[in-house]
């Protein structure tokens, strides 16, 4: 998110961190790695509002926790939206 927000972008920013599909040929069969490598090579001049997502290395659990203590916020049924209309859960 820092990454789009230096290069400026004023409205929606999609962020792509995997590739399944490219020219017809299924690549989802391949390892994670090899599909990122092929995802930025396909996006060293991203359109306006694309981002490329590196890797995050490391302990993917602890990063899990961290992301959803820091920002994980979702609808849940049963539970009274906050002002943005969103359920803050942890």
């Amino acid at each position: 998110m820092q990454q789009s927000s230096d290069a400026g972008y004023d409205g929606l920013v999609h962020f792509a961190f995997d590739l399944l599909e490219l020219d017809g040929e299924n690549v989802a069969r391949l390892p994670l790695l090899q599909r990122k490598e092929r995802l930025a090579q396909l996006l060293q001049n991203p359109p306006t509002g694309v981002v490329y997502s590196e890797h995050e290395g490391g302990d993917g659990e602890a990063f899990r926790r961290a992301a959803c203590r820091d920002l994980c916020a979702s609808l849940r049924a049963g539970t009274p939206p906050n002002t943005q209309g969103m359920a803050i859960t942890s």
